[in-house]
């Protein structure tokens, strides 16, 4: 394979095993990054681009990575790419998939670099044009290379089993053989005269040391059938057969998709029909992966239908006015509500009367918490928009965030995108409001739990916003008792009960020193490059703190059928 690297004026073609560390690259979209690149710039305005990570962790949602400010300010012409030079450091090379720390050095001062802008060797890039970037680890120092184990074989009991006994048959056939040899060896020797008449052998010429080898050898020979070979054959031939009619099994046969079974390896025929309970917990083994909102608890009231998708009832449509939930007006002015699904928005199946009669007279004690709820979800996320042929649509990190974006979008929150000043602008009940994007505290398996902090362009109005396990939450939160906690715990079990993935949500108002002196910190963990996942991790620790609770959601992942 070839890829186009930088040089003197410009970019050439060179084989991927002429590329070195320190090289710039231009990788165009659809094709495969050579090595572990570090994002500089992209085809995108903002610096963005889309990579595509199924080769390396199975997930084919497309993931984002965005270039940092500084360094995109100097790539911004192929010829100014080609021609950069730049110090950069980083970690040595390490397995972690999502770990990654560095920083560049311009005019100074240390402008750090995090997995946000490291693209892997074995991912490819999608929806870009091309991308710039500076290859840090190459060959077997890439990550997708330090992950890759060589293969274990594979057997099953009865292979095992067999193996051992034809250990223990040739040891066996070994003790028979020496016992047998050192027998006959010494018989040998006693009956030396008779032995040199009969057989016309001079015993002088061969001493007893090589005399019992020999013996030894002779006897091997003659036990050769003590070891079964024929019975392996035998087996090896049986599941070559048990393969075909595998093949054949018309009850392994998919209609839906025109794909039989497939034998891969016949190793492990036996050990098939004998499972009887499977444990997982790995989105998609036994799941569709195909989320769906169903529920949400606001205030400590629950909205939505608190039943699985095969109980589901069809609505009917209601009468909007005021704000633009997607649906079409009719002749008096009026809207009506469409299902999300009607209006081309996936991954929603809610529906409650009494929640949309609330959003549509736009009073009454809990609308104030509904709004509040809606702008968290239409905030707390790192959703990705492109518009295609005049529709939005979004790219999101995991189907659980595209599923609440687009909830939000289904009611009447709409996201727009965030451009390159880091403005989220959002249509939020046919008003078009913008905040502000300070910072994002990324999901991680440790902290399990993600968070974002914007400021209101109009008010100035510093937020946290923090979204994660309930467990985690609600350890975090101000209040750790009372009615609202306790009625949202309960709505958390309604639907817990029917498989439902819940989520808590959460706030913090923050003055602007508290941000500012929270903010100084964040950014000097966030240039340490060896130490900066774990100063991150303590840095947003301190400020996910005293929160208030805004509700809870539930997202149905579906079991497959069969």
């Amino acid at each position: 394979r070839k890829t186009q690297v930088g040089t003197n004026g410009g970019f050439r073609d060179t084989k991927w095993k002429a590329i070195k560390v320190g090289d710039i690259v231009k990788i165009h979209e659809d094709e495969y990054f050579p090595a572990d690149l570090i994002l500089l710039n992209s085809s995108d305005p903002n610096g963005l681009c889309y990579v595509e990570t199924k080769n390396l962790d199975g997930e084919t949602n497309l993931k984002h990575k965005k270039a940092v400010g500084d360094i995109r300010d100097l790539c911004n012409s192929e010829l100014a790419t080609a021609d950069l030079q730049i110090r950069m450091s980083c970690e040595n090379p390490a397995p972690g998939l999502y770990e990654f720390s560095g920083s560049f050095t311009l005019n100074g001062r240390s402008v750090g670099v995090s997995i946000d802008q490291l693209l892997l060797r074995g991912s490819s890039l999608r929806n870009t044009g091309y991308i710039y970037g500076l290859v840090v680890y190459t060959g077997h120092e890439s990550k997708i290379m330090l992950n890759s184990p060589s293969a274990r074989a594979k057997q099953s009991k009865i292979e095992i089993g067999m193996n051992k006994e034809i250990i223990y048959i040739f040891i066996l056939q070994m003790i028979l053989c020496t016992i047998a040899g050192l027998f006959y060896s010494i018989k040998t020797i006693v009956t030396k005269d008779q032995t040199e008449v009969y057989l016309d052998w001079k015993g002088d010429e061969t001493n007893w040391f090589v005399l019992f080898f020999t013996n030894m050898g002779t006897w091997i020979l003659i036990f050769t059938n003590f070891v079964p070979i024929s019975l392996i054959v035998t087996l090896e031939v049986v599941k070559f057969t048990q393969a075909i009619f595998i093949v054949w099994d018309e009850q392994l046969y998919c209609e839906e998709t025109d794909i039989p079974a497939k034998v891969q390896s016949s190793n492990l025929n036996e050990e098939l029909g004998q499972i009887h309970y499977i444990f997982s917990d790995k989105t998609g083994t036994l799941t569709c992966n195909e989320m769906e909102f169903k529920c949400m608890s606001i205030h400590g009231l629950s909205y939505g239908k608190v039943e699985n998708s095969q109980d589901k009832t069809k609505g009917g449509t209601a009468s909007l006015g005021g704000y633009n939930m997607g649906g079409i007006k009719n002749t008096d002015g009026a809207q009506t509500r469409k299902s999300a699904r009607d209006l081309g928005i996936t991954n929603v199946d809610f529906e409650d009367e009494k929640f949309f009669e609330e959003l549509q007279s736009n009073s009454g004690d809990e609308i104030e918490h509904i709004l509040n709820a809606l702008e968290h979800l239409a905030l707390c996320h790192t959703i990705l928009v492109e518009e295609k042929n005049g529709e939005l649509t979004y790219q999101a990190s995991s189907p659980d965030e595209l599923a609440l974006a687009n909830y939000a979008r289904y009611v009447g929150a709409q996201f727009e995108g965030t451009d390159a000043n880091g403005i989220m602008t959002v249509i939020f009940m046919g008003e078009r409001r913008q905040w502000e994007l300070l910072n994002v505290l990324e999901f991680n398996s440790t902290r399990k739990r993600m968070s974002v902090i914007v400021r209101d362009c109009v008010s100035g109005k510093i937020k946290l916003l923090c979204k994660g396990a309930d467990s985690i939450i609600e350890e975090r939160l101000a209040e750790k008792k009372g009615r609202i906690l306790s009625q949202t715990k309960k709505s958390l079990s309604d639907y817990a009960k029917i498989g439902l993935r819940t989520l808590l949500l959460a706030e913090k108002t923050l003055s602007v020193e508290e941000y500012e002196a929270w903010n100084a910190t964040y950014q000097e963990a966030y240039n340490d490059v060896l130490n900066r996942a774990v100063r991150i991790d303590e840095v947003s620790e301190n400020i996910e703190k005293n929160l208030e609770l805004v509700g809870a959601t539930a997202i149905e992942d579906k079991l497959q059928d069969q």
